[in-house]
């Protein structure tokens, strides 16, 4: 009788996986529908357009550091750095990491990370020639980027982890 019940056990297993296969393989299923929010941590849209009109509002770097949470990377010698804090609001992030030049320019970039934060994963840099440049992508922790000049900087943020470039232009 435990040889008969063992046998029919195993015969309708193998009967409910060869149903299920069939299930799998031959019935059409509908196709799933992409998530209506955006994937936390792979950057924001409304937080991109926040901040651009936030950082457009500012004429200067004094005034930038006066709406956001804003540092600089101080370069070291033998290829160290550290991180200054230079203004601080009452408000929670975003922060922005702020840098200026030797020829009077300025970069502002502000960002949230991707581990938690709102906006997470979501950079927007203005310059003082007033170009706005919206990233997503991945971002650890405080935002790092380098350069002596406006365009090294720029072009390091480009290069930051997975970032690219989009235009809240053809957003939704």
């Amino acid at each position: 009788m435990k040889k008969f019940l063992i046998q029919a056990a195993i015969a309708l297993v193998s009967l409910a996986l060869s149903l299920g296969c069939v299930y799998l393989f031959v019935m059409p299923h509908k196709k799933a529908e992409a998530p209506a929010k955006e994937i936390p941590g792979a950057g924001s849209y409304e937080h991109a357009r926040q901040w651009r009109r936030q950082l457009l509002a500012c004429n200067s770097l004094d005034e930038v550091k006066q709406r956001f949470n804003c540092f600089t990377i101080d370069q070291s010698g033998a290829g160290g750095h550290s991180i200054a804090q230079v203004s601080g609001t009452t408000r929670r992030p975003p922060r922005a990491l702020v840098k200026s030049f030797a020829d009077g320019r300025w970069i502002a970039c502000v960002y949230a990370d991707s581990h938690g934060e709102p906006g997470g994963g979501t950079v927007v840099t203005r310059d003082s020639r007033g170009e706005v440049h919206v990233f997503f992508g991945h971002v650890w922790g405080d935002l790092f980027a380098e350069g002596d000049t406006l365009e090294e900087f720029s072009n390091d943020v480009r290069g930051y982890s997975d970032m690219r470039e989009v235009s809240l232009d053809d957003a939704k």
